[in-house]
């Protein structure tokens, strides 16, 4: 069937990519890899370009690279959403040994825009008829109402492919969004498996239309390691990052 797919970037690289070490993906092949039944007539990635954070200086650029080699391939566009980024005073989660909950400034980083850009486009183009197959790559349940105009509404077939690494039995122990996201969907693949990723990805060196050469980030070579010192949070609407002090005071100092 002729097919687009529809990817929310931060949601699969978080959820699947970012332990991983497949960031360096091919995303026109993946979704051929992934459709092998369907012809892949267009990729869109709908994505917001990072800032860096004061303990990661090189994360901005090493966007820019993947993204200069993802705009080398045919049947993929780039759609540009917008990130903010601010410091915010905030308690920590989990308390200290001695029972006191502690007070931090956090970087905190939320992408806008990226969903309604995603669930616009898929809209537009199941009203105009221009795929019979629209696939969405995300675990947003943000993107559920669209989804659901487009099954119950239009005759495009829709799927949602859950960023995950492995399959989990429909059930009790089944995740809410991804029941969600079934439920407004005509098929559905819940996981992404490794093996299909590792075929997936982009040569190590990359040459641009403009004939300069994208290397793969020397750091994207094995899986993701923390930053040393930062404690991580992650949830669907943006990423929290938590900067603990040295003494495990309540110093409001940013990271």
């Amino acid at each position: 069937m002729n097919t687009c797919v529809y990817i929310d970037a931060l949601n699969l690289y978080y959820k699947r990519l970012r332990r991983s070490r497949f960031r360096w993906l091919d995303l026109v092949k993946f979704a051929d890899l992934l459709l092998t039944q369907d012809t892949v007539a267009q990729v869109n990635l709908y994505y917001a370009a990072v800032k860096s954070p004061p303990w990661d200086r090189g994360s901005h650029d090493r966007q820019n690279t993947y993204f200069s080699a993802l705009r080398t391939l045919e049947r993929l566009e780039l759609i540009e959403g917008k990130m903010r980024t601010t410091f915010e005073d905030k308690v920590a989660k989990e308390p200290l040994p001695d029972g006191r909950y502690v007070l931090r400034r956090v970087y905190v980083t939320e992408e806008k825009g990226s969903d309604v850009n995603l669930a616009t486009d898929l809209l537009w183009d199941a009203v105009q008829n221009r795929y019979e197959k629209a696939v969405v790559v995300s675990g947003d349940t943000d993107l559920v109402r669209a989804m659901h105009i487009v099954k119950e509404r239009t005759a495009t077939e829709i799927v949602s492919v859950i960023p995950r690494a492995s399959p989990t039995p429909p059930g009790d122990n089944e995740s809410g969004y991804i029941r969600q996201l079934r439920n407004v969907s005509h098929h559905q693949i819940t996981y992404i498996s490794d093996g299909l990723l590792a075929e997936a990805q982009l040569p190590d060196r990359v040459v641009t239309r403009r004939g300069k050469v994208k290397h793969k980030p020397p750091s994207w070579e094995g899986p993701w390691t923390e930053h040393p010192g930062v404690v991580h949070e992650r949830d669907i609407a943006g990423t929290t990052y938590y900067a603990p002090t040295e003494d495990g005071g309540t110093s409001t100092t940013a990271p």
